[in-house]
């Protein structure tokens, strides 16, 4: 497992795999039957000018919530992947019920009651 690594390239050898990486410790060739790259998601935030409206960002990009929802900044919610408490689309939706039924309903909802279902699927099993 090579963290924080960046992938320069793939090559197969015969009936295995070899991957170039570019680390800070360890080969930087490893050489296996299997190969997994796993990226991960990264908030497009960069753009949004949030600086300018004092709206707080941790340090991986998201924007920072509360159990609400509400960012630092009052009347200003931050609702999917962009404030990574999940990048699923069902937990956007629940996002948007959340702060629906706190603005409208005056339902105290919280994203701490929200059970996240997910899977992982592979080929081959």
């Amino acid at each position: 497992i090579r963290l924080g690594a960046e992938c320069i390239a793939f090559e197969k050898r015969g009936d295995k795999v070899a991957v170039q990486v570019d680390c800070s410790s360890g080969d930087k060739t490893v050489i296996g039957s299997h190969t997994l790259l796993a990226v991960g998601r990264v908030p497009n935030t960069n753009d949004l000018g949030l600086e300018h409206a004092g709206i707080g960002i941790n340090e991986r990009g998201y924007i920072q919530v509360d159990d609400q929802l509400r960012t630092n900044v009052p009347g200003i919610y931050a609702l999917g992947d962009c404030n990574g408490r999940g990048a699923f689309t069902h937990t956007a939706y629940n996002d948007y019920e959340i702060v629906a039924a706190n603005l409208l309903d005056g339902d105290e909802r919280r994203v701490s009651d929200r059970i996240t279902a997910y899977a992982l699927y592979i080929d081959p099993p």
